[in-house]
């Protein structure tokens, strides 16, 4: 790809290829090092040049910015390139071998968004069975995140032991409640960025159904607790669910895990 620099002369540029919780992690950090009316830029593309040019705003601006110095107007609406962005992202699940499973959210039985895994199944195959055999039961489904450490992670996956009428639990439900601990299988997927998919342990080889996500670099974490997936998508979700209020960590009103399945954009 060419663009027309300052000197009127094409200078090449190179196009990196980002998913979105990628990108939103780049959004994060140019804010930050951009700074002054950068901070107010909310989310979509983000425009900025050299240093003595620094922040320009978002595409609209950046139009108004290249036309001023190249006259030159870009024929394509927005639009395209947003259909042009989730073709290239629905191509790249599609045709990958990897597996993405989606956790869609509520708080308050509000919908809060959603947010989307890719599994580490080349790191941690077993691990990674065993959280599907829970997605694909719907056992995660209804359950909560009961802790949520801003700065750290959010924790959940408690499965709850359906009831029957005369408030005994179920007896085919308790199987589904009580799941046989698994080995601690590979260390190797590290917790370096928000997003890391764990699950929780009581010790070493007691891994069940709790599961977590970090909301930033948590490498105290690593040797000490199983990760198995990574974010793609739904930075804002993970936001949100940090964000959220909670009293001594405990969510002051439920976030439910509504839904849990495969991901198929």
């Amino acid at each position: 790809m060419s663009v027309i620099a300052d000197d009127a002369e094409y200078a090449d540029v190179d196009v990196k290829p980002l998913l979105p919780a990628d990108y939103d992690l780049f959004l994060e950090k140019a804010r930050t090092v951009l700074g002054g009316a950068a901070w107010k830029h909310t989310g979509g593309v983000i425009c900025y040049a050299d240093s003595t040019v620094g922040y320009i705003g978002d595409a609209a601006a950046m139009a108004e910015w290249a036309f001023s110095r190249t006259r030159f107007r870009d024929s394509e609406p927005d639009e395209a390139y947003a259909l042009h962005a989730l073709d290239a992202y629905r191509t790249h699940v599609r045709e990958s071998a990897e597996t993405y499973v989606e956790l869609a959210l509520t708080h308050g039985g509000e919908p809060m968004g959603s947010l989307v895994f890719r599994l580490a199944e080349e790191s941690a195959p077993k691990t990674v069975s065993h959280f599907l055999s829970l997605v694909q039961s719907s056992a995660y489904s209804g359950s909560s995140w009961h802790r949520i450490s801003p700065g750290a992670f959010a924790q959940g996956g408690v499965l709850q032991q359906p009831q029957r009428a005369d408030g005994a639990a179920d007896g085919g439900a308790e199987a589904r409640a009580e799941v046989a601990p698994l080995a601690d299988e590979s260390f190797a997927l590290p917790h370096d960025a928000p997003g890391v998919l764990g699950f929780a342990n009581a010790g070493p080889h007691t891994i069940g159904t709790q599961i977590y996500v970090t909301f930033g670099p948590m490498r105290t974490l690593d040797r000490k607790y199983v990760a198995f997936g990574r974010l793609v998508d739904g930075l804002g979700t993970l936001r949100a669910l940090e964000a959220a209020p909670t009293v001594n960590e405990v969510p002051a009103t439920p976030i439910v895990i509504a839904a849990a399945r495969l991901h198929e954009p």
